[in-house]
């Protein structure tokens, strides 16, 4: 089984960027409020322009880490040596 934010990861990466949650919540004929989660948590810049609301010690985590290139086999430890960060960013970003 892909884990959830792989499967998030690759439907939003086919979108074209800047559309609004409604319109990635309407082409993926997903909840409105599951699909702004996911947006936020990967980082989708949305049409207006705002991407998180997250700290930015969060989000240099969430931007220096790809997640379909990050080893998951990894702990949250490893995986945050890795991208130079706290384990628990690792953790929440993700």
């Amino acid at each position: 089984m892909i884990p959830r934010h792989i499967t998030w990861f690759n439907r939003l990466s086919r979108l074209p960027p800047r559309l609004s949650v409604l319109q990635v919540a309407r082409r993926l004929r997903a909840n409105y409020n599951i699909t702004r989660y996911w947006m936020l948590k990967l980082g989708y810049r949305r049409a207006d322009g705002r991407r998180t609301h997250w700290s930015k010690a969060r989000l240099k985590v969430v931007r220096r880490m790809n997640p379909a290139r990050a080893d998951w086999s990894l702990s949250n430890q490893e995986l945050a040596a890795r991208f130079g960060a706290a384990g628990i960013s690792i953790a929440q970003a993700l």
